[in-house]
Protein backbone atom coordinates (compact mmCIF):
# COMPACT_ATOMS: atom_id res chain seq x y z
CA UNK A 1 0.00 0.00 0.00
CA UNK A 2 1.49 3.39 -0.52
CA UNK A 3 1.89 6.42 1.76
CA UNK A 4 -0.93 8.12 -0.85
CA UNK A 5 -3.47 5.49 -0.48
CA UNK A 6 -2.78 5.54 3.58
CA UNK A 7 -3.20 8.98 3.86
CA UNK A 8 -6.66 8.96 1.98
CA UNK A 9 -7.59 5.62 4.22
CA UNK A 10 -6.97 7.49 7.37
CA UNK A 11 -9.02 10.55 6.04
CA UNK A 12 -12.16 8.16 5.48
CA UNK A 13 -11.28 7.15 9.25
CA UNK A 14 -11.54 10.02 10.59
CA UNK A 15 -14.64 11.20 8.58
CA UNK A 16 -16.23 7.89 9.72
CA UNK A 17 -15.36 8.33 13.49
CA UNK A 18 -17.80 11.02 14.60
CA UNK A 19 -20.66 9.18 13.25
CA UNK A 20 -19.84 5.65 14.50
CA UNK A 21 -21.59 4.75 18.05
CA UNK A 22 -18.13 4.25 19.51
CA UNK A 23 -17.85 5.97 23.03
CA UNK A 24 -16.20 9.71 22.57
CA UNK A 25 -13.03 8.81 24.25
CA UNK A 26 -12.59 6.54 21.20
CA UNK A 27 -12.92 8.33 19.21
CA UNK A 28 -10.74 11.08 20.25
CA UNK A 29 -8.42 8.79 20.51
CA UNK A 30 -8.49 7.66 16.85
CA UNK A 31 -8.51 11.01 15.35
CA UNK A 32 -5.63 11.68 17.28
CA UNK A 33 -3.53 8.39 16.37
CA UNK A 34 -5.02 9.05 12.42
CA UNK A 35 -3.49 12.75 13.10
CA UNK A 36 -0.06 11.70 14.09
CA UNK A 37 0.37 8.17 11.28
CA UNK A 38 -0.33 11.07 8.67
CA UNK A 39 2.01 13.72 10.41
CA UNK A 40 4.88 11.25 10.75
CA UNK A 41 4.05 9.88 6.81
CA UNK A 42 4.49 13.00 5.91
CA UNK A 43 7.74 13.72 7.37
CA UNK A 44 8.91 10.67 6.26
CA UNK A 45 8.20 11.57 2.67
CA UNK A 46 11.51 14.21 2.73
CA UNK A 47 11.20 17.62 2.15
CA UNK A 48 11.10 17.31 -1.69
CA UNK A 49 8.06 15.51 -1.67
CA UNK A 50 6.39 18.11 0.73
CA UNK A 51 7.09 21.18 -1.10
CA UNK A 52 5.30 20.95 -4.96
CA UNK A 53 6.04 24.29 -5.51
CA UNK A 54 9.65 23.99 -5.67
CA UNK A 55 9.48 19.99 -7.33
CA UNK A 56 11.48 21.24 -10.49
CA UNK A 57 9.33 20.48 -12.67
CA UNK A 58 8.30 23.54 -14.41
CA UNK A 59 11.34 25.99 -13.95
CA UNK A 60 10.61 29.20 -13.26
CA UNK A 61 11.10 31.27 -17.12
CA UNK A 62 10.94 35.20 -16.90
CA UNK A 63 9.20 37.03 -19.93
CA UNK A 64 11.27 38.47 -22.44
CA UNK A 65 7.97 39.87 -24.09
CA UNK A 66 7.23 43.42 -24.36
CA UNK A 67 5.05 44.20 -21.33
CA UNK A 68 0.52 44.42 -21.43
CA UNK A 69 -0.78 48.10 -21.61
Amino acid sequence: MSKRQIIMVLGAIVVILPFSSFPSGWIEAGIVICGLAVIAIAYSMGPKARSSAHSGDMPFVESKGEPHP
